[in-house]
């Protein structure tokens, strides 16, 4: 005998009781799965980016938990997707401040010279010291 235990994420706004239904459904239609001790589900917390969830369930056969971790996650998967329930993925939200050194950057690199010529002059373009710029920015 073996627990398995499968962690799943759903986007906030689904109905936390009809996933942890939906969950336990997929282990107890698992014949894997054993019936006793009974799988269960517990609302583990608030995540940043989701509802999280652990599935708990035990195998008959020690070879098999691989596998049926597998069916498990694909059946999960399977009936979330038929009930419109979304396993959201990690979303990071970036503020950029102060974005006159970002201008300033892009307006050198359109600027810059292209393959040892100097922009649209056909002369060769004069060395700069690549520091330079980015000691400049940095201050």
């Amino acid at each position: 005998m073996r627990r398995i235990v499968i962690p799943v994420g759903v986007a906030y706004g689904c109905d936390p009781r009809r996933a942890k239904a939906i969950l336990l459904k997929a282990a107890q239609d698992n014949p894997n799965i054993m019936t006793t001790p009974a799988p269960s589900v517990d609302f583990e917390d608030f995540g940043a980016d989701s509802l999280n969830f652990k599935l708990y369930a035990f195998v008959y056969d020690l070879n098999k938990a691989g596998s049926t971790s597998t069916d498990l996650r694909i059946a999960i998967l399977e009936a979330f997707n038929e009930a419109g329930i979304a396993i959201p993925f990690r979303q990071t939200d970036v503020t950029l401040r102060n974005m006159d050194w970002l201008r300033e950057a892009v307006a050198d690199y359109v600027s810059a010279p292209r393959n040892g010529m100097a922009s649209g002059n056909g002369k060769p373009a004069a060395r700069t010291d690549a520091h330079s710029h980015r000691d400049r920015v940095a201050t």
